[in-house]
This record gives structure tokens, sequence and C-alpha cells, in this order.
């Protein structure tokens, strides 16, 4: 009795240590998908190197009904007026952090009309329908009147998004108090309601998956909770044990989420479902040890009956957690974060539970001992007067139960041999299953953030990005060379004009080949082409070549423009040029992304081939001649299935005032007779 006491004591202490870890566990719940790989995996090192020089995924997309362009000189139609107040309200909203420290939000808003008055002003120049049409997609929709803000966020905001960027809607199943974030009082300054917006991004979704956590967290509770306490009084039919086990069920689920706190992690989407999963193990638990004590008093009186019932119902209870705990642990060799996570504080979870079952839950048993009223003398005889009332067979819930068992064991081979082939049916289905850790699908349908995302693919264009950078080292720059470089060596470079070239033939090579007139996997793409002005023709005359001249001296003038706009920089660690090619891709797609990838790398490769034949073809026209190949000739020798690349390649040597000729047929074996014609070529690729 006396050590009981004390166990008591301490739980009476450490229980409410318990509820406050807990709730800084459940307050502190983060999901940022880009977490979700380990550090190690190349794919997050590349991630990080990315955030490091671009705005990668700190950006969030706001639009609504109505939020659409004016015409060009603004005198038919207006742009709507609340696009203007919205950029200026994002930029001025400000935050207090818990340490109180006050922060701007947002440090950059970008709006469809101050991007179209840049591309159509010195130095771009562009005519107005033609910067329309570079921002369909992205920044305006296939209309030309749909539009958008996109908002990048300040770097303290990102490690506060959902403070920043939560949604103030009063919810019956919240966990925390519902305030009006930054992000909604500017909506509400500039005129738009909550019910009207409409929010992308990867913050929205890592916000998102927050607010659905906690409401599925909450859900779980009331529903695990209802489960447990009809599950325990339909056994048990008495309201203090329901209500002794109901709180050994809830300390175990508490001291699953104080786990996540004591161990310095965070709890996230994934793990918000661990503590239903440990409250209903601790029920069924209890429930069992209570059965071992009602035989432990059967068998041998009240006496001693706690700690009979302990020493049966241990190795049992043991061996269980030891399975389940082991099958859970197996979970923490799994790549995704979350799934890890769940695994180990789960399986930590079982084995503690097992102290709260073997060690709280028989001191309250020893200090506040329970007497099952049907071993009882005053209930034996209630139940032999109830036999003596009705001479009918009285049907109760253990002569139900037992008839039940019976009749399992007398058909033994029929019970096993029908559960063979259920199992059986049901493996059939393994094939089909497939695994995926899609993001939008962790949502249900009607969720607000996949109402929102199909509004925007369906008024606006595709939403997720992907991005791929190409690199320029510094002896690959034209401009980094010497002026008394040898013409060796400005054969191995490219001007910067040449290098934005690249991108848009990149660019066009992706749009032709996973476009809407081609596969149709992919939506706008952008770069720093879209930003700048027209390069010329195609052709090698005077007048193009004279706009390239004066283009390509513009656009080093105004390089700093082009990083302006977020899709060129400097690596800092090498000096290497990027320059950042964004594609948008559907957020509802059944294709795999490492597919996509694939069709990505065989868009881009053919160019990069060509381009690489073009500084080999150039390199060996200058060791002939020892000087600049201009007026050089060449024949350009492909097959049908080459034709764009020739056609790519013939552009480039043309733009470099060398003669093109193509070839078109299948290569075979060259006669003597077209040796001889080809030797009135300087070249031949």
């Amino acid at each position: 009795m006396k050590r009981s006491l004390i166990i008591l004591l301490l739980t009476f202490f450490i229980t409410p240590a318990i509820f406050y870890a807990a709730g800084k566990a459940v307050v502190g719940n983060k999901n940022d998908v880009a977490d979700w790989l380990p550090a190690n995996y190349e794919e997050t090192r590349q991630l990080g190197w990315f955030r490091e020089h671009f705005v990668a995924d700190q950006f969030i997309i706001i639009s609504w009904e109505g939020c659409e362009l004016g015409d060009q000189d603004q005198e038919t139609k207006k742009d709507d007026p609340r696009i203007d107040k919205l950029a200026e309200a994002l930029l001025n909203v400000k935050h207090k952090s818990a340490d109180g420290t006050e922060f701007h939000c947002f440090k950059q808003v970008t709006t469809a009309r101050a991007v179209l008055n840049e591309l159509t002003a010195p130095p771009t120049e562009l005519k107005y329908t033609e910067a329309v049409r570079r921002l369909q997609g992205s920044l305006i929709g296939p209309d030309g009147e749909q539009t958008c803000l996109i908002a990048t966020l300040d770097d303290a905001a990102n490690g506060q998004l959902r403070h920043v960027l939560g949604r103030p809607i009063t919810r019956k199943l919240t966990l925390k108090k519902r305030v009006t974030t930054p992000l909604f009082m500017a909506l509400a300054e500039a005129g738009i309601s909550i019910d009207e917006v409409r929010l992308g991004g990867p913050p929205i979704d890592n916000v998102s998956i927050d607010e659905e956590g906690e409401r599925t967290l909450l859900s779980l509770a009331l529903l695990s909770g209802a489960f447990g306490l009809g599950l325990t009084w339909w056994s048990l039919r008495s309201l203090r044990m329901t209500i002794i086990v109901f709180f050994c069920g809830i300390v175990s689920a508490v001291l699953s989420l104080a786990w996540v706190y004591v161990f310095g992690s965070s709890m996230d989407a994934i793990l918000m479902s661990m503590p239903a999963m440990v409250y209903v193990l601790t029920i069924s638990g209890a429930i069992h040890y209570i059965n071992y004590y009602r035989e432990a008093i059967h068998d041998g009186g009240f006496e001693g009956a706690v700690h009979r019932a302990r020493k049966h119902a241990f190795g049992p209870a043991f061996l269980c957690s030891l399975t389940t705990g082991i099958g859970l642990a197996s979970l923490g060799l799994s790549d995704i974060v979350p799934i890890a996570k769940f695994g180990y504080f789960s399986a930590i979870s079982v084995f503690a539970m097992l102290i709260i079952l073997f060690v709280v839950l028989p001191a309250i048993m020893v200090v506040w001992p329970w007497h099952p009223p049907e071993l009882t003398k005053e209930g034996k005889l209630r139940e032999e007067e109830a036999k003596k009332k009705n001479r009918v067979a009285l049907v109760n819930q253990k002569g139900t139960w037992r008839r039940v068992a019976t009749g399992i064991q007398r058909r033994w081979v029929l019970v096993m041999t029908g559960c063979l082939l259920f199992i059986g049916t049901l493996c059939l289905g393994l094939p089909r299953v497939t695994t995926s850790i899609d993001l939008l699908k962790l949502f249900h349908d009607d969720a607000q953030l996949l109402q929102d995302y199909r509004w925007f693919e369906a008024n606006l264009g595709r939403l997720v990005p992907m991005e791929l950078v190409l690199r320029f080292p510094p002896s690959s720059r034209q401009e980094e060379l010497p002026p008394s470089a040898r013409p060796s060596q400005v054969s191995k470079t490219l001007s910067f004009l040449e290098r934005l070239e690249m991108v848009g033939r990149l660019q066009d090579s992706i749009q032709r080949r996973l476009g809407a007139e081609g596969e149709d996997l992919v939506g706008a793409t952008m770069s720093a082409v879209t930003f700048a002005p027209d390069m010329g023709g195609r052709g090698n005359g005077f007048v193009n070549n004279t706009i390239r001249y004066v283009v390509s001296g513009e656009m080093v003038e105004h390089r700093a423009q082009l990083e302006r706009s977020g899709y060129l920089a400097i690596d800092k660690h090498n000096d290497d040029e990027l320059w950042r090619i964004s594609v948008r891709v559907a957020a509802f797609h059944n294709l795999d992304h490492g597919d996509l990838q694939d069709h990505l790398h065989a868009a881009v490769e053919p160019v990069l081939a060509t381009q690489q034949a073009s500084l080999v073809a150039m390199r060996t026209l200058v060791s002939q001649n020892g000087t600049l190949p201009t007026g050089s000739r060449v024949l350009i020798w492909s097959n049908e299935a080459q034709r764009q690349q020739a056609i790519e390649l013939a552009t480039m040597f043309q733009k470099k005032r060398i003669k093109v000729e193509r070839l078109e047929k299948p290569f075979q074996m060259v006669s003597p007779e077209q040796a001889e014609i080809l030797k009135k070529y300087d070249g031949v690729v």
C-alpha cells in the first residue's frame, strides 16, 4: 500500500509536466515538405544549394475572381484597384514574434502590371502584346486578363509561417487561439474577403498541412475517445473503472506527445495520428489487465489479486508490446522523415505504455480496490435469484461470448479455411499497391487548398515549380577574357548574349516537347529570357547582326536588371554564373515526378549536345585558320530525327557570320565523288 501511494503521488506531480510538454509539442506542430528527406540525400543538398542562390519556395500566389488587368492604356478598362492596394498592404504589414521582435512579413510583391511596365520600357522595349504573351501561364491567365500577385516572404517570416499566413477561420475543432494573421490583415485592408481569396505556393501548402493536421488530431481524439469509453463500459460495466481506464489511456496518449518535445523534435501531420493509436492500445491493455484481475479474484480471492493479475498479464502484454514496438521501429528505416519519426516515437510510446499499465494502474487498484459485482457474495446471490425467477436460459454477455468461443473451437477447420481464403483474396491486390508521398493526396477532396489549386489551374495556369539551373564557369564566359585573348581562347567561350540565347533554346525545347503542343506535361516556363529584349532574328544579315551587337552591349550593361528578376545569379563559392529556368507543372497529374524529370532531361540534352557540337566546330575551324572563322563555309549533315538540332546549329553558325549549308539524308559511306564535293567546305558537322 505504501509503495502504491508513492507511485500515485509521483504520477500526480509528473502528470502536469507531461501535459505541459505535450502542449508544447502540439503548438510546435510544423510541416515543411522540403524537410521530409534526410539531410544526406543529394536532392536535399541540391535544394539547400538552390535556396542559397535563388528565391525557391518562399513565395505565395494570391488571386481572386475579378483580379483582372485592364487595357494597355487603362482608358476603357482599368486594373482591379484592389491589386495595388493589396501589394502596398503586404509590403507594410508586420508581425511581432514571441521574443518581441517586429519584422516585415513580405520583402517583395510582384504584380503583372509592374512587370509589363518594365518589359515595355527601355532597355527591353517589348510590344505590349508580346510582353503579355511572355507572362501568360505565370502572372497572367490564358485570357490575358486574369492575373495574380506573387509575394516573397521575408527570411524572418519563413520560420513562423503559421503565424503569418494561417487562416483566421473560427473552427469548432482547434487547438490554438485563432487570430487574424498579417496576410489576412492585408487582404482585409485591400477589401478582399476570406471567402473569395485564392492562395497557393509552398508556404501555403505547409500551413495547410499544419491546420489539417490539428483538425485530424482533434477528430481522432474525439473518435478514439468515444470508442475507448464505449468499449471500456461495455467490457467492465463500472463507471469507476471506466474513468480509471480512460485516465490511463489519456495519460499514455499525452505521454506519446510529450516524448516529441523531450527529444527536441517537432510534430507533423503524420505524427498527429500517433496519440490515437497509443490511446486505443492502452485502453485494450487495461481491459485485458482487469480481466486477469477478475480471474485472479475468482481463483484466489481478493487478497493479492492485483499482484497475481500483474504477474499473469505482464508476459503476454510485454510480448505484444515487443512485437508491436519492433514493427513500429522498423518504420524508422524509412527515408521519409515524418514516417521515420512516427515509427520511432510510436515504438517508444508503446513501451512507455507498459509503465502506465503495470505500475500506475495496479497502484490505483491497490489504493482503491475494485470488487467486481459478479464476484462478490451479494452479486452471486442476486444472480442465483435471477436464475430462479427466470426459468428460461439466461443469455448474458458472458454466456454469449462463451458460445462464440465454443463454436470456433468445434469448427476450427472451417474457420481457419475461411480465414486463409479471405487473406489470400486480399493478397491478390498486393501487386496493385503503389507508394506515394504526393503532398496534395494528403488532403481530402473538399479541402480549401485543393479547391484553390483547381481554381488556379483553370484560370491562371499550372503552379507547381520545377527548377533547372544552367551553370557557366568563368572559363566559359567571353567577357572574362583579357583584350589580348587569342582566337583559340575566344572560340572556347560564349558571350553574354550567346549564353542568354542558349537558355532561350532550352526553354523553347521544353515548351516544344513538353508543353501544350507536345506531351502537355508542363505549363509556362520562365527564365531571364522572359525579361530580355528581342535578341534579333536567326539570319546573318547586316540588320540582324547590328541588332545583336546592340542588344549584346545593352544586356551586359543591364545585367543587374536580369539578376533582380531572380533568374540569374553568381555562385558564391566558385563564381560560376547560374541561369535558372522555372518550369510549372500541374498540381493534379498521375505522372511520377521521377518520370517527369526524365522527360525534362530528354528535352534539354539535345540542346546541350548541339551547343557542344558548335564549340567543337568553332575550335576546329580556328585551329585550321588561326583566326576567327568569319566567312567560313560549313556543311551540317544530319538525318531526319536530328532536324531540329541541325536547324539550331545552323542558326548558331550564322550568327557568327559562318555560311552554312544543310544536308538531310541517312548516313552512309562517302563515295570518292562525294568526298571531292565535301572538300569545298571548311568543315563538315
